[in-house]
Order: structure tokens, then sequence, then C-alpha cells
């Protein structure tokens, strides 16, 4: 006798829904998987590295559940994949941090043509960085929380000043000196990692990931070259180097990010800069928050064309030192330097629109909220040595703007800028001063008086 079961609607509602969702997805990898493995839903693959191999070109991977590695997984340069979890339910990890665990994803070719997407991981414990890929067409990182990459998370504090000695077990802070930053660096409680360093990727998408308790946040370097970078709605925290960096290979205008929007970020309590762009050309940082960074809220070097406008600047400048024990870039929160520029350039930066309250002392005597290093002299190009500052406030400073440039080498436009409790506004250290400064910020006129009088019969001013 055949019987048959009445499946009730609901029933067959979520039994389509899973059907659906398992049907988006080419391989499955199952952490604790103990039978037969050949990728499929009923009989996935136990670990990431199998699933990886066996994997086509353009396969979309679906995995569940906590993985504990013991070596880094190797993507390959020859197919494009892309990794899928479960929010909170997907953890790919080594057991416990040591400095001389790898990377957790590392695609370690140059010339890659192919394009990678995570999604919805959890990546710890790496030695070195979450994910690492020396080159791609595309990458894609999507809702990552990733910590404890690069460090333990211990002996240094990005928050507090410093208790107890370091010799004696203490935890370091950001009125730490510089021998002991250095020689906690130097220890098992850090290494050269941090929670993604992507490379030379045409177009690099990063979106609504967090990145706290790494030794480094979010680097991207050489990206965007012909194609875009869109960073928006990432949280960087409590990271020892820079919050989300762009990043040149040569660390000057020769090389670095180009067409990028950095946008709608927070990076707080990092022991170096919020936002940190070093070379690179088109790229723009926007209505980000960086607040109680160790070193500048946002640091631009060596850039062209960089535009940085509607950011929040809070607290930033909190020590002479970033937290492994290098020279901060702390002479101002928003800390423009660099003798190099894009041969493409039309101008440096222009700042508009940005808040910056309450700058802490860093490595000046003084707080400042803008500095402009003398460094800006040797670019030695004043048709595109050009920095508008415009409609920015700056509050609770001694001094709003610090020239430590020549002016007479760069070309500064000054526009409706507003000074809340600031001791001095302007210190201009020299030069003559080639500068515009409103009203008619950007015009100059050869006429040296005018007659205002009226023609009664013309009606019109002569």
């Amino acid at each position: 006798e055949i019987r048959s079961r009445n499946f009730t609607s609901s029933e067959l509602t979520s039994q389509s829904e899973i059907n659906s969702e398992l049907s988006n997805y080419d391989l499955y990898v199952k952490s604790g998987f103990s039978g037969a493995s050949d990728g499929s839903a009923l009989n996935p693959f136990s670990d990431m590295q199998s699933a990886i191999n066996a994997a086509n070109d353009n396969d979309h991977i679906f995995v569940d559940g906590v993985f504990e590695i013991t070596q880094q997984i190797t993507m390959p340069d020859d197919k494009s994949l892309s990794f899928y979890g479960v929010k909170d339910r997907t953890h790919i990890k080594y057991a416990a941090y040591s400095n001389t665990n790898g990377h957790i994803f590392s695609q370690p070719n140059t010339g890659c043509v192919k394009s990678y997407r995570f999604e919805n991981l959890e990546l710890s414990n790496a030695g070195g960085y979450g994910v690492y890929i020396k080159s791609a067409l595309k990458v894609v990182r999507i809702n990552l929380d990733t910590h404890n990459c690069g460090w333990n998370g211990t002996r240094l504090s990005t928050t507090a000043p410093q208790t107890g000695d370091w010799a004696s077990g203490g935890t370091l802070g950001y009125d730490s000196v510089k021998a002991d930053l250095q020689a906690f660096y130097a220890s098992a409680n850090a290494s050269s990692g941090g929670a993604c360093r992507i490379e030379n990727a045409n177009i690099l998408i990063s979106i609504d990931n967090d990145a706290y308790n790494n030794l480094r946040g979010e680097r991207f370097q050489d990206c965007g070259v012909g194609g875009y970078g869109f960073v928006s709605r990432n949280n960087s925290y409590n990271n020892i180097d820079s919050g989300i960096y762009l990043a040149s290979s040569s660390y000057n205008a020769s090389n670095g990010c180009q067409n990028f929007t950095v946008y709608n970020n927070a990076a707080k309590n990092n022991a170096n800069n919020g936002f940190l762009c070093v070379g690179g050309i088109n790229n723009v940082i926007a209505l980000n928050q960086t607040e109680n960074n160790w070193s500048a809220g946002v640091m631009p070097w060596h850039v062209s064309n960089t535009v940085i406008r509607d950011n929040y600047l809070l607290n930033n400048n909190r020590s002479a030192f970033n937290g492994i024990g290098n020279d901060g870039d702390a002479l101002g929160s928003l800390y423009i330097a660099g003798d190099t520029i894009n041969a493409n350039a039309k101008f440096i930066v222009h700042a508009i629109n940005n808040q910056i309250v309450s700058t802490g002392l860093g490595a000046s005597t003084t707080k400042n909220g803008v500095f402009l290093h003398e460094t800006l002299n040797d670019i030695n190009d004043r048709q595109k040595s050009i920095i508008l500052l415009d409609n920015n406030t700056m509050q609770g400073q001694d001094y709003a703007l610090v020239e430590d440039c020549d002016l007479d080498e760069i070309r500064l436009i000054k526009g409706d800028n507003t000074f809340i409790d600031t001791a001095i506004k302007d210190v201009l250290k020299s030069g003559e001063g080639y500068y515009y400064e409103l009203p008619f910020s950007n015009q100059h006129t050869n006429i040296k008086t005018a007659d205002f009088s009226l023609d009664a019969s013309q009606t019109q001013l002569i």
C-alpha cells in the first residue's frame, strides 16, 4: 500500500524557500561533516581548501559553521570565486592568535584578472591578514567581522592612558613613550597583519564591514586604476594602525588608489590615523566620522585631486606616536603633506564643509585644526599646487590653520571658514602669500580705482 503525506501550505512554502536558497550556490562547506563529500548540499565538504580545489571558475560557495584552520587558505589566481556565510554563524579562524599564524584567505600572485567575493564571514586570529589579495580584477567585501588579526588584543589600549609599567606587565596607552610602544610591537603580542590588504584590484567594493582589535584596519593599495573603489558603512576601530588606508606601493604620488569614494564610514580609537591616503588621484573622502584617533583624523600624503568634505573630526591627535612606536602624523586633525603630485593632477586637496573639533596636541606644542606641512613646497608646480579650504568649522583649537608651507609656492584658497573657541585663527610661517580669500576668493582684478558716480541722464554707473 502506498501512502501519501498531505503537506500544509506553510510547510510547502518553507521547503520552497530552502530549495530556492540552496540552488543559489554551486558548492557547500559544513564544519564537522563526516560523511562522503562531493560538495553538494547533502554531502558538503568539511574544509574550505577542498571546496576551493574542486570549484570551477565563477562558482559560489556556501560556508556554514566554525572552522579552525592551521594554515592559510590559498586562493587560486585562475578562477573567480565567491564565499557566502551565515551572519553570526560562519567563523573562520586560527584556534588562538599567534604572531606566526599566516593569513586566513590569501591570493599571493600578481597579474591576476579574476574576481573574489567574501560575504557574511567572521575572521580572526591571523598573524597576517584576514584577507590578503595581491592582485585581482575585482574584490568585494560585504558584512565581514574581522578581529585579532595581527594583534592578540592585549598589552595595549587604544582608548585609555597607560596603566602600570610595561616591563612589569602593564598596559600601554596613548600617553606611552616611544621605546615601550616599539617593544610592544616587537613582542609576540603583535605582528604585521590586519583586517584586510587588497592590492592591484581594478574594482574594490567594501561595504558594512567591522574591523577591530587588529594591528591594521582596512588597507587598499594601488586599487581602482582603470576602475573604481567604493568603501562605505564600515566601522574600523580600536586598531593599532590606521582605520581605513588608501595606500601607494611607492609611498608617493607615482602610485596609489584612484577613483575611490570613501563614504559614510566610522574610524574611531585607532592608534594611528582615522583615514590615511597616500598618493593616488581622483579620490573622495566624505561624510565620515573620525574620532579619538592617536594621529590625524584625515591624513593625505602626496595626494592629487582629492576631495575631503563633510567629515566630522573629533578629539584626534591624542599621541605624538602611533601604536607601534613610530612618529605619528599628528600635527593637525586634518594634516596635508607630501612633496610629489600626479602628472594629471589639477589640484592637491579641496577640503570643504568639515567639522574639526577639540584636536589634541599630538606631536605639536599647540592644538592645530588644519596643518599644511612644509613638504608641500617641493612639489614645484604652482599650476597644480592648489589647496582649497572652504566652509570648514574649526572649534576648540589653539590654531585653526597652520601654514607651515610657503604660500609663494602653494596656491591656497581660503573660503568662508568658521572659527569657534580658537585662540588664533591663522598662522602663516613663511612666504608673502600666493593665495586668495573670500569675498571674490578666486578672482583678480587690475582695476585700482573706480568711479561710482551716477550719470542722471543715463541712470547707470560710469
